[in-house]
């Protein structure tokens, strides 16, 4: 079956007999419906540069999703997720990844590996700490962590040429002074600003892609 765009919404579940044959899928366009998960064979669908999934019930993202090796735009917004998998360092190609108004309380080492990645967004999550490995990611612009839980963020970030980084709805500027400060746990150099710690979690209503804008 040939098919490059499609778009499913309101009240659907994805089965694996409805990804069977869409192997030349570029787009596949799943928001707004009540997913939990994605079958197993979302990784056959080798040719996928977009996947949209915000707004379902997910709870995991399938390992599989790493075999999605041309993918270039992956949105989770507004879901359950309390994880990543690993394979999502897999995405080499990945430009945008935007998993805001989840459950993350981690996000694994193996993003560094995206060294395409230009728009990390994980907006309003649980998140405690930042993996040093993001300064891998050369290409990255905008970071949009506002709504978590963080203390600081890793010294590695100041290897990369980031046009914005947000850490708070109220901030009035793209740009923020950093200082750097020792973590008393591990004795690690990190980054830090009148921003952070972050305030206790506190979700947020709104579109906010305009930052994205660069």
């Amino acid at each position: 079956m040939e098919a490059y765009d499609i778009c499913l919404k309101t009240g659907w579940n994805i089965s694996p007999e409805d990804i069977a044959g869409l192997e030349s899928l570029t787009d596949l366009h799943l928001s707004q419906n009540v997913l939990e998960t994605l079958p197993d064979g979302i990784g056959k669908l080798d040719k996928l540069t977009i996947l949209k999934v915000d707004q379902n019930r997910l709870t995991s993202l399938n390992s599989n999703i790493g075999h999605c090796h041309n993918l270039q735009e992956l949105i989770l917004t507004e879901n359950f997720l309390s994880e990543l998998p690993v394979e999502v360092g897999k995405l080499v190609k990945l430009t945008n990844l935007n998993v805001d108004r989840n459950s993350l309380t981690s996000i694994p080492e193996e993003l560094g590996n995206l060294c395409e990645l230009g728009v990390l967004s994980l907006r309003d999550n649980r998140l405690t700490m930042l993996p040093d490995s993001l300064g891998n990611c050369r290409r990255l612009h905008v970071l949009d962590v506002s709504g978590n839980r963080l203390p600081f963020l890793p010294y590695t970030l100041l290897q990369l040429s980031l046009k914005a980084v947000w850490l708070s709805d109220n901030q009035a500027q793209p740009l923020l002074t950093f200082q750097t400060d020792t973590d008393p746990e591990t004795g690690k150099t990190v980054l830090t600003c009148f921003l952070l710690p972050q305030q206790e979690y506190q979700p947020t209503i709104g579109k906010y892609m305009h930052k994205y804008q660069f």
